[in-house]
């Protein structure tokens, strides 16, 4: 690049700053003859008139190349994977992902139960609005807590409600009795 501080872009003809332009070893002045505004639109341009046939392309060279396309995924998973484990340890302790947890974990067990599922909406910020986050609803501790569904989810009256659910230590969570219907189990009471 010689120096200079404007240019005018060959597309928009609009004069623009030299730092609006990308760089281009073969031409005179050193940068491209569009601005970078009228390049992105060009590229999205092209790219949606040409979308199908990449996609289509990209899921043959897939299919011809499992190999390298695993490899290559697995790779890219090594280099991210402190960080990908990172964040899903910070996010699986939100109330959001907990909540969330605790919903697929009722749907998977009444359905080996053979037992209709009862699931009635709610937001995390009502959750939060009936249940302090982070302390046992029972003995008040701070440490491990879940999400505990106060009507069993093995009886027949039990949904996934507001209602129905608290929040639990580990200890309390753990130790409570369980009921279980009959011939899924035995009554446990500590």
């Amino acid at each position: 690049m010689d120096g200079l501080s404007e240019k005018v872009c060959s597309d928009c003809g609009a004069v623009k700053d030299a730092g609006e332009f990308y760089s281009h070893k073969n031409t005179a002045d050193g940068l491209y003859p569009k601005c970078k505004p009228c390049v992105s639109l060009e590229r999205r341009a092209y790219y949606l008139e040409n979308r199908k046939a990449k996609l289509e392309a990209r899921a043959k060279y897939r299919r011809e190349h499992p190999e390298k396309f695993k490899a290559s995924k697995a790779a890219s998973y090594e280099r991210r994977k402190p960080d990908v484990l990172k964040a899903r340890q910070e996010y699986s302790r939100t109330p959001a992902a907990r909540l969330s947890i605790s919903l697929d974990g009722y749907k998977r067990r009444r359905r080996s139960y053979g037992l209709p599922i009862f699931v009635e909406p709610f937001t995390v910020e009502e959750f939060l609005l009936r249940n302090e986050w982070g302390v046992c609803s029972e003995c008040g501790d701070t440490g491990e807590i879940e999400i505990d569904h106060i009507t069993p989810v093995c009886q027949h009256s039990s949904r996934h409600s507001l209602e129905n659910l608290r929040l639990l230590c580990y200890g309390c969570h753990r130790f409570r009795p369980r009921q279980y219907p009959d011939g899924m189990g035995e009554h446990v009471d500590d």
